[in-house]
């Protein structure tokens, strides 16, 4: 089983760790995440990047070309990590 509150602040993590202007898609995350979260499930991802989007530390744009969302951090998000 996940730990989800961990979970949740290590998806915060992982979008922090990318270069500027880049964004993941929810398949980045889990490839990233996995290695630390062995037993994670994609459900599991997705109620952490809805639980952190619900609260407005990450946010997402469409891309259109490959059909997915791609997922970012926000300024409160980067606040929330001590980034700013």
């Amino acid at each position: 089983m996940t730990d989800h509150l961990l979970l949740r602040r290590w998806v915060r993590l992982v979008l922090s760790a990318l270069p500027a202007k880049r964004r993941a898609s929810e398949r980045l995350l889990y490839d990233k995440l996995r290695p630390d979260f062995p037993e994670l499930r994609v459900d599991e991802l997705r109620v952490a990047i809805e639980w952190n989007h619900g609260q407005g530390y990450i946010d997402y744009q469409r891309n259109g070309d490959e059909e997915r969302d791609e997922w970012h951090l926000t300024a409160n998000g980067r606040a929330k990590e001590g980034l700013e």
